[in-house]
């Protein structure tokens, strides 16, 4: 039976090649974290990204970072390209890049203060990399003025609270 488009090395139809899987890279732009400051109207966005290979990346791969947001009616956007270290990147291992700051709006105060991030590894190509489909990572977000705000976040939907009737 030939092989089916698609399929692994150790599927059923290759039994000659079951248990041998040759070495690969899959470097995976995997989430953010973000870090809030509302006493300096910050906010701290950092990059998880991870090798799902079996292998190690042969260079330092490089990281971008993108933070775009509104504030009154001008678009803001700034990027920061951070290094990975090629020994960092152990296959099943996750890895937070540094810290890209921007500023804090509130969507209360500004309705156009949505933010958009962006993380995408390996932009240039460096890496033989298995799967290049998973090298980025995109997030819609805002935040609320925990003082005064009426609405919270949940996932991406924001609920207004309403007081309990007694």
């Amino acid at each position: 039976m030939p092989p089916r488009f698609g399929s692994r090395p150790n599927a059923p139809e290759f039994p000659m090649l079951a248990g041998i899987i040759p070495p690969f890279i899959d470097i995976v732009a995997k989430t953010f974290r973000i870090s809030v400051n509302h006493t300096q109207r910050q906010i701290c966005v950092s990059g998880i990204v991870s090798n799902e290979g079996n292998a190690l990346p042969g260079k330092a791969v490089q990281v971008a970072i993108g933070v775009t947001v509104v504030i009154a009616g001008v678009t803001r956007s700034q990027q920061e390209i951070f290094t990975i270290p090629s020994s960092a990147l152990l296959p099943g291992v996750q890895v937070e890049t540094e810290c890209s700051t921007a500023p804090l709006v509130y969507l209360d105060e500004d309705s156009g203060a949505k933010y958009t991030l962006e993380l995408l590894v390996d932009f240039n190509h460096e890496v033989a990399d298995l799967d290049r489909g998973d090298n980025y990572r995109s997030i819609t977000t805002w935040w609320t003025n925990p003082k005064n705000s009426k609405l919270t976040r949940i996932g991406d939907i924001a609920a207004e609270l309403k007081p309990r009737k007694r």
